[in-house]
């Protein structure tokens, strides 16, 4: 009898501390979540955050890792563009690229050229699809930011 309660406590206490591995995990995770959420408004677009020039030079300064993307055609992106984000083409925005890219914990900021632009809603919502969480489209796009004069250092 004394053999059988054995098995049971390290079943009981490996079941524990896989609790609290768990549990430690998620509140990491869900104060990261917590601290990204106060940065931009949701959007149209189920998963995606809209943001303005100034809430992405905050975002950069909280995670310098953060991923920006400019969907302009390359035509575009000869006038300017923000400093450390890589063009992304609509063929090249698929999981596959993305997993080639991104962690799934990254932060993804995707931008176009002018304020009304639903290209760069629509590719941060394919993008959030595909099970990025912290996914961001840049409201007002390249004109707004080159407008501002805004800068990431």
């Amino acid at each position: 009898m004394h053999h059988s309660t054995f098995p049971r406590f390290i079943k009981s206490t490996l079941l524990a501390v896989l609790l609290l591995v768990v549990f430690d995990s998620n509140v990491a995770l869900a104060e990261r979540s917590s601290a990204l959420s106060l940065i931009g408004k949701a959007s149209a677009y189920p998963g995606v955050h809209a943001i303005t020039g100034e809430e992405l030079v905050e975002l950069v300064n909280y995670d310098e890792d953060a991923v920006i993307f400019d969907v302009r055609p390359e035509s575009k992106r000869q006038g300017g563009n923000i400093q450390f984000s890589e063009a992304l083409s609509r063929v090249q925005l698929n999981q596959e690229f993305l997993a080639e890219k991104l962690e799934r914990k990254s932060i993804v900021v995707i931008f176009y050229g002018d304020s009304d632009s639903v290209v760069a809603a629509k590719a941060a919502a394919k993008t959030a699809a595909t099970g990025y969480r912290h996914v961001y489209w840049l409201k007002g796009g390249w004109q707004e930011w080159n407008k501002k004069g805004l800068s990431l250092n």
